[in-house]
């Protein structure tokens, strides 16, 4: 329980950083810390339980399935939001790689919101 406690703090830092999208000092803080403890729960949970099962086979549900590999997206697409996002900050970003780090940005809060649910059902 303690697990789904974390993961829903993450998940409300990174809804409430979409909401405050356009309060730039707000939305970088609080999309920050959602996706440092998301990506802290994913490789703390991988290395502690082999979750994902990177070293062991494993007999998943559809539900669990789809819970990991809606998860283990949102983090990998965290690599290049994270990385426009500090270009952006720093203003050396085109027009172009604000439109991509919002666009990867929707697609890994739909990814996380995916593996949010289903972490519910498991």
């Amino acid at each position: 329980m303690l697990y789904k406690a974390i993961a829903t703090v993450a998940f409300a830092l990174l809804w409430a950083a979409w909401a405050q999208r356009r309060r730039r000092a707000l939305h970088v803080r609080l999309a920050f810390a959602g996706i440092m403890i998301d990506v802290a729960m994913v490789l703390f949970l991988e290395f502690s339980r082999d979750v994902i099962g990177l070293t062991t086979q494993k007999d998943w549900s559809l539900v669990q399935w789809t819970h990991i590999g809606s998860s283990v997206l949102a983090v990998l697409l965290y690599l290049p939001v994270v990385w426009l996002g500090i270009s952006l900050l720093r203003n050396a970003a085109s027009s172009g790689a604000r439109i991509a780090h919002r666009r990867l940005a929707v697609a890994a809060l739909v990814f996380r919101t995916v593996g949010f649910c289903c972490m519910w059902s498991l």
